[in-house]
């Protein structure tokens, strides 16, 4: 999925990798379909436009994905953005209007260059996983693992993620990327630091009792 005219609203030099900022033009106010948008929505599209300007202006095709990396306590309405042009896809919105997500990665009805974008959205959202891991490990391999999750599973790992990697600032007691690909670790409850010292109090308390 993709933003619609991007390279004519957001023109900045490539080489530089993705920008700091994005461009949001005064005509929008004079905009209908602008207009006819609800403060949440419109509040969902800009952040829908600063995540795609990490890849210039592409987004994935999974909604409660832009939801979560968004940070957006609602899922975003990606049919009405469709309908009113801001958005691009190859999903068609249902006749109930709710939500569509786009086939697997490889899936049989799936062209070849419909494979080849999703593959490409994918491999994008691996160099975001693959840039929050401090701790790598073997990239190609981390890769391969990655293309073959189920979007739910995508969608669990960059929540989880962020906080494991807070929770676990050593580096040498954190798991290779590969491993925590392997072992679902996105399933694993987090440990804080706040339950860490909980646990070494409850040690302290015992060892002041005799045996």
């Amino acid at each position: 999925m993709q933003i619609r005219n991007w390279d004519k609203w957001q023109t900045f030099r490539k080489d530089r990798g993705a920008p700091p900022w994005i461009k949001i033009y005064r005509n929008l106010l004079s905009n209908e379909e602008w207009v006819s948008l609800s403060d949440a929505d419109k509040g969902h599209l800009i952040s829908i436009w600063i995540l795609a300007a990490d890849k210039n202006g592409v987004i994935p095709d999974n909604p409660k994905m832009i939801q979560r990396m968004c940070m957006l306590e609602t899922l975003p309405n990606i049919n009405k953005f469709i309908e009113l042009g801001f958005l691009t896809s190859t999903c068609q919105p249902p006749d109930n209007h709710e939500n569509k997500l786009c086939p697997q990665l490889d899936s049989p009805e799936q062209s070849r260059a419909e494979q080849s974008r999703v593959k490409q959205i994918r491999l994008n959202l691996f160099e975001k996983a693959w840039g929050i891991y401090e701790k790598k490990g073997n990239r190609k391999t981390s890769e391969s693992r990655f293309l073959k999750l189920k979007e739910s599973d995508i969608g669990k790992l960059f929540i989880h993620l962020p906080k494991y990697v807070e929770s676990t600032p050593d580096k040498q007691f954190r798991k290779g990327f590969q491993s925590y690909l392997n072992l679902e670790c996105w399933n694993d409850e987090i440990i804080t630091s706040t339950s860490e010292l909980d646990f070494k109090n409850k040690g302290r308390d015992y060892q002041e009792f005799p045996a």
